[in-house]
């Protein structure tokens, strides 16, 4: 997801072939944990499979 000042960070693990890797997606602070959560799962299970992507925290 494209950064976004001021907004909240949210914990990404993605399953991969190459074992599992870490990102950090920035999302705005309006959206609550679940929207959050919804939408990093909107952009990455088409890529990755939807059991791939695992959304750990939002702050």
């Amino acid at each position: 997801m494209n950064a976004i000042a001021g907004g909240k960070t949210c914990t990404v693990t993605i399953e991969t072939e190459d074992g599992p890797m870490q990102i950090k997606a920035v999302v705005p602070n309006s959206m609550s944990n679940d929207d959050a959560s919804a939408a990093i799962h909107d952009k990455y299970d088409g890529i990755y499979g939807g059991g791939n992507v695992c959304v750990s925290r939002c702050s």
